[in-house]
């Protein structure tokens, strides 16, 4: 499984957009306030190797009706730390197998909601190493290129979920179809 992406290669795209992903992030199980469906929310985030925690626009928790666990203190580009809340949420990211087969993948963290400054940028939180932990992250910057691929640690928790789901029964799907149809 991997997921690749392009950006304009040189400074335009390295600099001043930086590797962006599309990915859908939700509460935990059972963390979403008075929810009668999990509440979701797709956005681009970059992939930021130089922030130790992810972080996510402050205003997506609000959205997804979530309370803050606890509070840190973060430090960000001005040098003053400031306290900012944390909401444990789950992030995914669509990755293709080699026959193209896709798949979400889904990592579970903790995020730190802050103001995103939005110079005209595309991204509404920040990927930090905190995530990038689970995978291997590759940037080739002459061609604009980069691709993220499952961690070893991922990939055997990815093959056992694999396993422990039933083969499809193509008899049952037909039988089934069947029996709608005579409805």
């Amino acid at each position: 499984m991997r997921h690749f992406g392009k950006v304009e290669p040189g400074r335009i795209g390295l600099v001043n957009i930086g590797p962006l992903v599309n990915v859908i992030v939700k509460p935990m199980a059972g963390d979403a306030a008075e929810a009668s469906e999990t509440p979701e929310a797709e956005l681009k985030m970059m992939i930021d190797t130089g922030a130790q925690t992810t972080v996510i626009d402050e205003s997506i928790p609000r959205e997804l009706n979530l309370r803050p666990i606890r509070y840190i203190p973060i430090i960000g580009v001005n040098g003053n730390p400031v306290q900012r809340p944390v909401y444990p949420m789950s992030v995914s990211i669509l990755m293709a197998d080699d026959q193209r087969q896709e798949a979400g993948i889904t990592v579970t963290m903790e995020m730190v909601g802050a103001p995103i400054v939005n110079q005209g940028q595309q991204h509404r939180g920040l990927l930090g190493r905190d995530f990038l932990s689970h995978f291997i992250f590759e940037y080739v910057g002459p061609n604009g290129t980069f691709e993220l691929r499952p961690g070893k640690a991922l990939a055997r928790r990815l093959k056992t979920i694999a396993k422990s789901r039933p083969a499809p029964n193509k008899n049952a799907a037909k039988r089934k179809r069947k029996k709608q149809r005579r409805k």
